[in-house]
């Protein structure tokens, strides 16, 4: 069975046909696991204690089909991502994974996630609300950086230097107490920051220097998109279409959520490619 990942920052290394496959394997286990149950429960009804029995594999039965149920939503959160594109299905299968848990931790983790879809479909303002709703004290390091990172994505499509400056100053802020090995992510986003600040500027050189950093930063396929997606524009605003060219084509080849793809293929028509 295919491994699919669950966190949104690992999505671009995921392909459609996996998600597919592995959603098909799911819901075809919760099948065999409702038929199984209903037999084991019609079996033990007959040969066990009339109510102890039946209540325990009903109980265990409910919790094993609700986890089924948990991967399937997020199955189809990766199929949202990867091919229908529609921020609107994604805030309905979020609202049902939410509707699984009540601890704030969790909520919080999920409404992360959440605002982290959003931003990969383009709905740069609306992950933008959904993390401001996000309290800093039910996540840790990575998580808070992951929200700073969809302000980047939302100060950027904005145009907004105010909401850049002050997401830039958080992310220095968390530097005193990061772990060893939270501090590369802290320098990538710093890093990002930095190169979205340079292209607001139109100042191409920089981007492309903080564009460099990110790569060397980069700990997982989607944060090396996104410094390739930064590097495509940084190598535009030098006039070095060939760079800019095979940094968009990495995307179209590698990306596997279809905003981030698409915006790849458009902007490589522009180029005449």
């Amino acid at each position: 069975m295919a491994v699919i990942n669950t966190d949104p920052s690992k999505f671009a290394s995921t392909s459609a046909e996996d998600v597919a496959s592995y959603r098909g394997q799911l819901t075809n286990r919760m099948r065999f696991g409702a038929i199984l149950a209903v037999t084991v429960l019609g079996v033990a009804a007959i040969v066990a204690p009339p109510i102890l029995i039946p209540c325990l594999f009903i109980m265990v039965g409910l919790v094993v089909y609700e986890r089924l149920s948990i991967k399937r939503n997020w199955t189809d959160v990766m199929r949202i991502l990867t091919q229908d594109c529609d921020p609107q299905k994604l805030r309905q299968v979020m609202l049902a994974l939410l509707e699984t848990t009540e601890k704030d931790t969790e909520r919080a983790r999920l409404k992360l996630h959440a605002a982290e879809c959003l931003s990969l479909l383009g709905d740069t303002d609306g992950a933008f609300d959904e993390a401001q709703e996000i309290d800093f004290m039910y996540v840790h390091m990575p998580e808070q950086i992951s929200k700073l990172k969809v302000w980047t994505d939302a100060a950027g499509a904005r145009g907004d230097a105010e909401l850049l400056s002050q997401e830039r100053g958080l992310i220095v802020a968390m530097r005193p107490a990061a772990k060893k090995d939270e501090l590369p992510q802290i320098e990538y986003a710093l890093a990002e920051a930095d190169a979205v600040a340079a292209l607001m500027a139109g100042d191409g050189a920089a981007a492309k220097a903080q564009a460099d950093a990110m790569v060397s930063r980069s700990s997982t396929p989607y944060d090396y998109l996104r410094a390739q997606a930064v590097q495509a524009k940084a190598s535009a605003l030098l006039g070095d279409e060939a760079a800019a060219a095979e940094a968009l084509r990495y995307i179209v080849e590698h990306g596997g959520t279809c905003a981030m793809v698409e915006e790849a293929r458009t902007r490589l028509k522009r180029l005449g490619i």
